[in-house]
């Protein structure tokens, strides 16, 4: 039996801090398939075998990773057609505005029903929508350079955010990090 967490997390840090390092070491551990949409074609997920969205329907193991600009597509498709799976939108800054469309919310509001770990990441607060910070059950920070109480408002357990960024951003190791729950 697959350990159902069904957790919406976020993960939010600059360039360079190790997100996508930290991101292969939790797929290494994920019991589900696992979906990378990564629009820039980052090397690091070479070693993961391309899927296009046509194919999603049909796949039922492994990791894999699909590259198009075709955003709409991919997310209906992916609303449509993937259960039982850990999904990551690896910097959804770029598609992801203040309103999240239609497609992740479906996928958000039905992750339970549907057996689904989801992961957004993005490079600033700035760019993360409020919704998607009020459907999320962890926050994952990592060093942004941002004034966090700009903020304040959109960000739940705030107190407990600002003290993680805080303590993330004076640490000495560019890549610390920490977790935060947001429920």
């Amino acid at each position: 039996m697959q350990n159902r967490q069904n957790y919406i997390s976020l993960l939010c840090g600059n360039r360079g801090v190790g997100k996508t390092t930290y991101i292969l070491d939790i797929i290494k551990y994920h019991p589900k398939k696992v979906l990378i949409y990564d629009l820039d074609d980052n090397d690091k997920y070479h070693q993961f075998q391309l899927i296009t969205p046509e194919l999603l329907p049909r796949w039922k193991s492994g990791i894999k990773r699909i590259i198009s600009p075709d955003t709409d597509v991919v997310l209906n498709t992916i609303s449509e057609h993937v259960n039982n799976a850990f999904l990551i939108f690896e910097d959804a800054t770029k598609y992801i505005e203040s309103d999240p469309p239609k497609f992740v919310k479906q996928l958000v509001l039905a992750s339970k029903q549907r057996n689904l770990d989801i992961l957004f990441t993005f490079h600033t607060y700035r760019s993360m929508p409020p919704k998607l910070f009020s459907w999320a059950d962890v926050l994952q920070v990592f060093k942004t350079g941002e004034n966090i109480d700009l903020f304040k408002s959109k960000i739940p357990r705030f107190e407990d955010v600002a003290l993680a960024h805080a303590q993330v951003e004076a640490h000495s190791s560019k890549y610390f990090n920490k977790t935060v729950r947001l429920r």
